[in-house]
């Protein structure tokens, strides 16, 4: 019995690290280049968690997090300038866009 708890405490935390992309953020572009199409800057968008030393960043939870912020910010395309995964905080850093259709 007591087994079944820990497997059910510990499913709830794992599922819990991942952040999942808002219904806005879901419609975001994401890349490590400028837009190709006529696009404004609107914002610097920035991600950063303590992970510790040994956990590696969750990339999957960065990039949610940057289109999430875009989205938030009024965007519709961000450019990832940077992730770095040293030391015991995972970083990102992006630009967010506004670009036409």
């Amino acid at each position: 019995m007591l087994q079944k708890y820990k497997i059910i405490i510990c499913s709830i935390f794992l599922a819990s690290c991942t952040t999942g992309l808002t219904k806005d953020g879901k419609t975001v572009e994401l890349s490590f280049e400028e837009p190709k199409k006529k696009c404004k800057k609107i914002d610097f968008v920035h991600y950063s968690f303590m992970k510790g030393k040994l956990f590696s960043c969750d990339f999957e939870a960065v990039k949610n997090v940057l289109r999430n912020k875009t989205a938030e910010a009024g965007g519709n395309y961000v450019k990832i300038n940077r992730i770095d995964d040293a030391g015991v905080h995972c970083n990102s850093t992006g630009e967010a866009y506004n670009c036409s259709k």
